[in-house]
């Protein structure tokens, strides 16, 4: 009896999750069709998203072509208590899921912690689910690619974000490796991948040492060459961006250059961006690394900037800016008079305080038309680069990195503006809710919803572009680190080089079905057929990738 009654708390529950869902507003829009080639799906996870991986790609092998398991686990198919030891403040054991005919499958063996499942047994039950139409035919997989990484710790390795390699960097598990996992996972499944084309390159051919010791200069700058500038004979724009006082390589290494927002929206519209790097002479009065707007470096360099926070008349600043174009100190004014100017400042920024931008503004006002000239005021900023989805509090300093979190792309409205009709990157949050029929996606521990990356190369309706399907690890969902996991585990980058559609589904927490951590689905929390095209899980995320296939 209190067995049936336990059930009948359980269907309750969920029934109650049902009305919550059905009196919800979703905010997200629907997920739509792409045309991708279904010829050229694959699939990869961290963690519990590369154990749940596995399992998609064994019951949907018919629909994809390779995989990806970062730190996950093999296909678990069993009844049994599992010891596990992932992270400290994971549960020490878990019930998996009750298959009816694995009932009397043998417990897997242990050592030191780890679970060590019986290769042969898995195997036999992969081939058991065939039987029983559970799963596409294994057969399916024998020439597909699949790439596996595992490293000493349980994390997933970037290129240039995260923490430090070696340890655990919660809450987003994403670790700046120096290796590009995602690159390789693509690359690896794929072939002929371009990977991003951010270089270092000698800013000592361009000074002299004295030059270079005495005015402060870095003995390396930052280039980023947009795929579609390759080629020596591209048409490409440029973009040149001077970083601020304690932004240089010096103090954050290339930091500041890859994640300001620039490279990104440089590679969707063929604009190179190149990033000159100071650190402050040793012979300079400047060791904070400023580029010289307080002369410095030579009195005649500057003669005609506002000093510090002082405020000086803008019309002084503008007769010293005419006294230098007479004496060819600079270029003749007029060529300004059409230039697209773009000012920014934050109202919390009390470094260079609104005040003096409204000087820049005024000053420029001399020389440009005003309608080519955008000021934005109305962020509450603090002293550093707005973005759209990196750094620090908006209203914080972020040091040393200078980058806030604003919800705000700067470095997109900057270059639109100047050149007009620029690309911004399609990061869109989609409702996972049409993807489960009579029942909400918190039934089965799934997020209301999910997050999917659409390239420029793919943004008709007939793209016939690939995709890519990535899942998140424990605790990496949208109702733990809202959209940090997926921009910065590093696929749309590759995904936007190299047409390939990202779709990232999120899961979440739950009580009931139980499952605390946020984890997908590879112990059975869903029911006893987790693993199989019959999952609930499987078949939402199927569901998703039928969507954008047709």
């Amino acid at each position: 009896m209190a067995a049936c009654s336990s059930v009948n708390v359980v269907y309750v529950l969920r029934i109650l999750a049902l009305f919550a869902a059905l009196d919800e507003t979703f905010a997200a829009d629907s997920l739509e069709s792409r045309r991708a080639n279904p010829d050229q799906v694959s699939i990869s996870g961290f963690s519990s998203g590369g154990s749940f991986a596995v399992q998609y790609h064994v019951a949907h092998s018919q629909s994809i072509m390779g995989a990806g398991v970062l730190a996950g686990g093999a296909y678990g198919l069993c009844s049994f208590i599992v010891v596990l030891r992932m992270h400290d403040d994971m549960p020490v054991a878990v019930v998996l899921g009750d298959v009816p005919f694995l009932r009397d499958r043998p417990a897997p063996y242990h050592s030191s912690g780890s679970i060590l499942f019986n290769i042969p047994g898995l195997q036999q039950d992969t081939q058991t689910f065939y039987q029983a139409n559970l799963v596409d035919n294994p057969s399916n997989m024998a020439a597909d690619r699949v790439y596996l990484f595992h490293g000493s710790s349980d994390i997933m390795p970037t290129a240039d974000y995260g923490g430090e390699c070696g340890h655990l960097a919660g809450p987003l598990f994403l670790n700046n490796c120096g290796y590009n996992a995602a690159y390789e996972v693509l690359n690896h499944i794929y072939g002929g991948h371009r990977p991003l084309t951010f270089k270092a390159f000698d800013q000592s051919e361009f000074t002299t040492w004295l030059f270079t010791l005495d005015h402060g200069f870095d003995s390396l700058g930052y280039v980023y060459i947009p795929s579609g500038c390759a080629s020596s004979t591209s048409d490409c724009k440029l973009h040149v961006h001077f970083h601020g006082c304690f932004m240089g390589s010096s103090f954050v290494g290339d930091e500041f250059a890859r994640k300001s927002g620039y490279n990104e929206v440089g590679e969707l519209n063929d604009v190179i961006i190149l990033y000159p790097q100071i650190k402050g002479g040793l012979l300079a009065v400047d060791v904070s690394g400023c580029w010289d707007w307080m002369a410095y470096t030579n009195e005649n360099y500057a003669p005609y900037l506002s000093y510090g926070n002082t405020l000086i008349d803008v019309s002084v600043l503008e007769t010293s800016t005419n006294a230098a174009a007479i004496t060819f100190n600079i270029d003749g004014t007029t060529n300004m008079r059409g230039d697209k100017v773009y000012l920014f400042t934050g109202s919390n920024d009390v470094a260079v305080p609104p005040a003096t931008m409204r000087q820049t503004w005024e000053y420029y006002k001399a020389y440009v038309e005003n309608n080519n000239i955008q000021f934005v005021t109305n962020l509450p900023a603090a002293h550093g680069m707005p973005t759209a989805d990196y750094g620090a509090q908006c209203d914080q300093v972020d040091q040393p990195n200078y980058l806030n979190n604003c919800d705000y792309n700067g470095a997109y409205h900057a270059l639109n503006h100047i050149y007009g009709s620029t690309q911004a990157l399609v990061f869109r949050t989609f409702d996972q809710g049409e993807f489960f029929y009579f029942t909400s996606p918190s039934t089965y521990s799934m997020d209301d919803q999910g997050f999917v990356y659409i390239p420029s190369g793919c943004a008709g309706r007939y793209s016939d572009c690939k995709l890519h399907i990535h899942l998140h690890g424990c605790k990496q969902g949208k109702s733990y680190v809202g959209d940090y996991y997926a921009r910065h585990a590093g696929f749309n980058e590759v995904g936007e080089l190299n047409n390939i559609i990202i779709l990232y589904p999120q899961v979440t927490s739950s009580v009931v079905p139980v499952n605390p951590l946020g984890c997908w689905d590879w112990w059975g929390y869903t029911g006893g057929y987790f693993a199989t095209r019959n999952g609930f899980q499987i078949t939402a995320v199927h569901r998703m990738m039928e969507r954008l296939l047709d």
